[in-house]
């Protein structure tokens, strides 16, 4: 298939952004360059399901020759692989080259690339390999895990394609789906300068499984991830005919959602509002502008509530403090800025609102099951002069529940004390690893190195980092620590995966 080249206009939101890597969006870093992927699922009727990847270069990132043509231009050497059981099944390198300048010392745009790959129901290991070709250098490589089931006997959603603009096509060409040219926006993040989001997403079989001239109704909203309610301002609907393909292209304003870890959701119902299919994309959101309602707050009513016997401050500051895994970031704006000067009144309102938000039937009871989680996280992740809910490991376990398993080593040959988690099931993901190390030897406060979940501190370099106890592996640009004595560490993260 043909490579895309130098389109242009693409924001280049890293002006903006504190990068993270969430589920379905890397960030490819190979000694200067900076390019991100993202990709997404669909089947069409005639040929079966395929995926599309989406990559964005960094203009500035990369090195400019001169080419045949007198102009500066940057070469990326580009390979994509889909492997089941170490056999390729489909696979493509190419070249993408920038859009050919006059002088480098001006501003240089980024592009993009866009790919589709057919690829039959199945589960892939999908190898990405990218190179700065104009720079001496390795190539950065990894590689994720992905699952394609397009099955033709009930409703099923396409992934949700996030999106930078669309326009109606005039001309054929990779862009174009349905009639439209997409943009696809490469990121989950959406920093405080965006106050729209966009997207795309398919919808099978309606008329196989509910017939002809049938009525459906496409509900999208926004969802907490922390509290998974509904965000009722975010989203709309559309009422549609059934279509062997329904498509959903739509999008919404964002200017008041607080930040946040989210997901965008696609609901399929029918006329008795039943929901027969779904799919959840995540997205976080960095929004400085917004804040928790005061006026709501002080109106909060604790009459009779369970927080009512909350009469210490010393103990309501700690009850709060202990919150602050779990909460979203308004709420742990509110406990950074205001607790320690706020009157116990306030704490009150504030404690009993973050239950209700949460569970407004039962909120103590909803508290009462937290709280002997946090009782389990000071005893076991206390440090010196820090609480458990306070540390790395505490805060993780509150968030996300015990991890289903936990490697320990404190004696591997080179490499500060670290422990590994594994959760089978995060949310929406699958197969998430955390990896905590003890930099100092004494105190059991073990920091987060690494992890590949939504939102989480993704290091690339985490092995190195580990191993600098290591007088073999004292450079941080060494690029492996696989081959020394005593290094299980590699090993334990790849037996978790």
């Amino acid at each position: 298939m043909k490579c895309l080249t130098g389109i242009v206009g693409f924001k280049s939101f890293l002006k903006h952004t504190v990068v993270v890597i969430l589920v379905t969006f890397s960030q490819v870093l190979q000694a200067g360059l900076k390019a991100y992927l993202s990709y997404s699922t669909f089947s069409a009727p005639q040929t079966g399901p395929y995926i599309e990847t989406y990559l964005t270069v960094i203009g500035q990132s990369i090195i400019y020759k001169k080419n045949a043509n007198g102009k500066f231009q940057g070469i990326v050497e580009v390979s994509l692989v889909f492997k089941q059981n170490d056999s390729i099944k489909n696979a493509r390198k190419y070249n993408l080259h920038s859009k050919e300048v006059d002088d480098t010392t001006r501003s240089l745009e980024n592009f993009i690339d866009q790919q589709r790959f057919s690829l039959p129901n199945g589960a892939y290991d999908f190898e990405i390999e990218i190179k700065d070709k104009n720079r001496n250098a390795l190539p950065y490589n990894w590689t994720e895990k992905i699952s394609i089931n397009y099955v033709t006997d009930k409703i099923v959603v396409s992934d949700i394609e996030l999106l930078e603009s669309y326009t109606k096509s005039t001309t054929q060409s990779i862009l174009t789906k349905s009639g439209y040219d997409l943009v696809p926006y490469v990121s989950d993040f959406y920093p405080d300068n965006f106050n729209r989001l966009a997207f795309y997403c398919e919808i099978y079989n309606t008329k196989r499984v509910l017939g002809e001239s049938e009525r459906v109704v496409v509900n999208y909203y926004i969802q907490s991830a922390e509290t998974m309610a509904a965000m009722n301002d975010f989203g709309s609907f559309s009422t549609q005919k059934t279509e062997s393909v329904n498509v959903l292209l739509s999008s919404f304003i964002i200017s008041n959602l607080p930040s946040g870890n989210y997901f965008l959701v696609v609901e399929v119902k029918d006329k008795n509002n039943l929901v027969l299919a779904s799919k959840k994309k995540a997205i976080q959101r960095r929004n400085k502008s917004t804040r928790l309602n005061m006026q709501d707050l002080t109106a909060v009513n604790t009459l009779n509530s369970f927080v009512a016997g909350m009469t210490n401050k010393d103990s309501l500051i700690d009850n709060i403090k202990s919150l602050r895994p779990i909460a979203t970031d308004a709420e742990k704006a509110f406990i950074d800025e205001n607790i320690s000067r706020s009157k116990p009144e306030l704490l009150q309102q504030f404690f009993l609102n973050f239950w209700k938000t949460r569970n407004e039937a039962y909120p103590g009871s909803e508290w009462k099951k937290y709280y002997a989680e946090v009782r389990k996280v000071n005893t076991n992740f206390s440090a010196i002069n820090i609480k458990g809910y306070d540390t790395d490991r505490g805060r993780v376990y509150l968030q996300y529940g015990p991890p289903d398993s936990r490697i320990t080593s404190d004696s591997e040959v080179g490499a500060y004390p670290y422990e590994m988690w594994q959760y089978f099931k995060l949310k929406s993901q699958t197969s998430r690893i955390f990896v905590f190390y003890n930099p100092d030897f004494v105190s059991s406060n073990y920091k987060l190195l690494h992890s590949d979940a939504l939102g989480e501190l993704n290091n690339p370099h985490w092995q190195t980092m580990l191993h600098k106890g290591d007088p073999q592996n004292s450079d941080p640009n060494f690029p492996s620590t696989d081959d020394y004595y005593g290094n299980r560490s590699n090993q334990n993260y790849l037996n978790s995966k």
